[in-house]
């Protein structure tokens, strides 16, 4: 079986298996912890459109990047210690 679809499969039975415990977070916790993030998120997502777009000129596809970027929260591989610069030259 393909790497790919043995990941799609992995995936699969993860999320199924988080199903029923996200039902009974929301049945226990309520709805308006549910409608707290949602409106959190939706506040970092539309303030950077608005920003990218108006104010920066980003072009559509780098800001659906950025916007990307903005909602996850990867850790860094290793602390580095200082502090981390691009050296593409126009960020």
């Amino acid at each position: 079986m393909p790497a790919p679809a043995t990941l799609s499969l992995f995936l699969a039975a993860v999320a199924i298996g988080a199903g029923r415990h996200f039902v009974e977070t929301v049945a226990s916790t309520g709805i308006p912890i549910l409608l707290a993030g949602a409106a959190v998120l939706l506040t970092n997502v539309l303030i950077v459109l608005l920003v990218g777009y108006y104010l920066m000129w980003l072009p559509y596809n780098s800001l659906i990047g950025v916007v990307s970027g903005t909602t996850s929260a990867t850790p860094p591989s290793r602390p580095t210690g200082r502090a981390s610069c691009s050296r593409t030259g126009w960020m």
